[in-house]
Parts: C-alpha cells; sequence; structure tokens
C-alpha cells in the first residue's frame, strides 16, 4: 500500500536465511496444480507490470526516491528491488533443477 515501508526480504526473513523463504514459498503453493500455479503466476506478474508501469524513470532509478531503499547500498534503486525480487530467485532455482534433472536421470 502507497506509503507503507515493506519489510525486507519479508517479514521473518534476513537477507542471509533466504533459503527458508524459498521453502515457505513451496509449502504455501504445493498444494495448488501447474494449470493454478501457472494462472496465479499471471495473476502477479499482471500486478507487477501495472505498479512499475505507475512509476516514473526517476523513482526506478535514482537511488533513494523511496524512502525505504534509503538504507541499502548506493546502486539499490527501486528497479534494483524488482530484479532481487523477480528474477534472481529463478537464476538460485535454475541450478537446483539442474541437479535435480542429473539425480532423476
Amino acid at each position: 500500500m502507497s506509503g507503507e515501508v515493506p519489510i525486507l526480504p519479508a517479514e521473518g526473513y534476513k537477507w542471509n536465511n533466504l533459503g527458508e523463504l524459498y521453502q515457505s514459498f513451496y509449502r504455501t503453493y504445493q498444494g495448488l496444480s501447474l494449470k493454478e500455479l501457472i494462472q496465479h503466476f499471471k495473476q502477479m506478474v499482471g500486478e507487477w507490470n501495472g505498479w512499475i508501469n505507475l512509476l516514473t524513470e526517476e523513482t526506478l532509478f535514482i537511488k533513494d526516491r523511496r524512502n525505504w531503499t534509503k538504507p541499502y547500498p548506493e546502486n539499490w534503486t527501486v528497479a534494483k528491488f524488482i530484479h532481487i525480487n523477480s528474477i534472481t530467485p529463478f537464476k538460485s532455482f535454475r541450478s537446483k533443477i539442474r541437479k535435480w534433472k542429473k539425480i532423476a536421470q
């Protein structure tokens, strides 16, 4: 919500303990079918895109345009947070999937 300060990376989790955050994600969505997961994913992508489209280039790419980015390193803009929370986890998951595929063969 506008004006609220987000709890990063998520309430109850620290940046150096993202493995537990990932596990909570798995527990949250483990009961959904592939079709339901895809539907939920598309909905979330739409919400993120809608939010991002409301932001100006300055808000996205200039440090400290949002108060909640101020405690973080110099290059942590809103765009950096979007990247970290949307794309970066998939890089980690990709290597885990490769390992799983090797074991499963």
